[in-house]
């Protein structure tokens, strides 16, 4: 066994391919163990130590393989065990890794750790296991079906191929994971999670996260505060729960959730389902026959290219159809005066539930009036058009013992004023 000694200063410090002993000494020392089973200290100063682990390490049961000790300061291990097809676990303490082939053979110790801080582990085929408790850690995972464990640090995780579950904990983490169906879970803290193929389920939880989803159905919920989703390919499901979120839907049929704040949901291509929620939300269909739904608040809602229907909900919104035979859809005469910009005649119609709306089934002359200052002139109307403001409004009673109610002024793309021709009751 070969042993190396560095001094006060900082050194780089190699071993062989056989059995090492080397001690770092003082200052910010880089340390190499190389191969063989190696005992490598870091002593004093800030020190990365760096473990190549190969297959030839042959220690059974609870015998010591290597040893890696950090010493005083703020020390890093870096482990190299790609070579392992056998599920390595390294628990929060960083005290021991241990493989373990699966099939009731004992597992082996592969090295064993002390006073260190920060981990950098680059892992092999099997299902692995890693909790960083303490500090953050980097680990790139393999093929296997790998569960990765962040605490209180940033941490940076690659789960690669396989079933992965990532979790990140506390702190500003990156969570990466590979094809497969994963579960990824930010934690506390301002998180960065990219997935690729598969059926993934993406978590942000508390803090300013930003999610990239890739191919296959996902299901992403943002958490609180403000967060960037993209949804990516595949028909996905994102929420972007608490705080004003920016939510992209990308290629698929997607259906996304504004929750509360002011959120903007984008869906892109395909038909779309957009809800808005609470706050004062942007919603823009793109292509696609889209659906979108306000909710509370005073919304903006696009609807883009083909046929949509528009919902604004509670609160003065405005609606913009562009093209197509669009809908704009009211399911009550309380959700708020709403603005039309776009209201293409022969085209797009107005749609009111006709439960709410007094029972009407049909709306012709008998019940529809238009006229400069938009009121009743008997007591069947009930749909009223003033040409003066171009709003509509609707009368419980057409006799003026009950107020006409505001439904939305409307700006006219085509056409000079509405026709009763230009509503339909559902």
């Amino acid at each position: 066994m070969a042993t190396i000694y560095g001094n006060r200063f900082s050194n780089r410090l190699d071993g062989s391919d056989d059995d090492d002993r080397i001690r770092g000494r003082g200052g910010n020392d880089l340390i190499f163990g190389n191969g063989g089973t190696d005992f490598l200290y870091g002593d004093e100063g800030n020190d990365h130590i760096i473990l190549g682990l190969g297959p030839w390490i042959t220690t059974i049961d609870h015998s010591f393989g290597s040893h890696i000790s950090g010493g005083d300061g703020h020390d890093t291990a870096t482990l190299y065990l790609q070579n392992y097809a056998e599920n390595i676990s390294i628990g929060s303490s960083y005290t021991r890794v241990i493989a373990d082939s699966g099939d009731g053979s004992p597992a082996r110790i592969v090295t064993t750790m002390q006073s260190v801080e920060a981990l950098v582990a680059y892992l092999g085929s099997g299902d692995d296991y890693v909790h960083a408790a303490s500090y953050g850690a980097t680990v790139r995972a393999g093929s296997g079906d790998d569960r990765l464990i962040g605490g209180v640090g940033n941490d940076i995780f690659y789960g690669q191929d396989g079933d992965d579950i990532l979790l990140g904990g506390a702190g500003n983490d990156s969570l990466n994971s590979g094809a497969g169906v994963n579960l990824v879970q930010g934690g506390d803290g301002n998180d960065s999670i990219y997935a690729e193929g598969g059926d993934d389920r993406l978590y942000g939880d508390a803090g300013k996260d930003a999610i990239q989803a890739g191919d296959g159905q996902d299901i992403i919920h943002g958490g609180s505060d403000n967060d960037s989703v993209s949804a990516g390919n595949g028909d996905d499901r994102a929420y972007g729960d608490d705080g004003d979120d920016i939510i992209y839907g990308g290629s698929g049929a997607d259906i996304l959730f504004g929750g509360d704040g002011s959120d903007a949901l984008h869906g892109d291509f395909d038909n779309d389902r957009l809800y808005g929620g609470a706050g004062n939300d942007i919603l823009d269909g793109w292509t696609g026959a889209d659906i979108l739904y306000g909710g509370d608040g005073a919304d903006l809602l696009d609807g883009g290219g083909e046929v949509d229907r528009l919902y604004g909900g509670l609160g003065a919104d405005r609606l913009k159809g562009g093209d197509g035979h669009d809908r704009f859809v009211w399911l009550s005469p309380d959700e708020g005066g709403d603005r039309i910009l776009d209201f293409q005649h022969n085209q797009d119609v107005l749609v009111f539930d006709g439960a709410a709306f007094g029972g009407i089934t049909t709306v012709d002359a008998t019940n529809f009036v238009s006229n400069s200052a938009g009121v009743a002139t008997d007591a069947d109307d009930r749909f009223l058009y003033s040409l003066n403001t171009r709003a509509l409004f609707f009368d419980p009673d057409g006799t003026g013992a009950a107020a006409k109610i505001l439904i939305a002024h409307i700006d006219f793309y085509s056409g000079t004023q509405l026709l009763a021709s230009d509503i339909v009751m559902n």
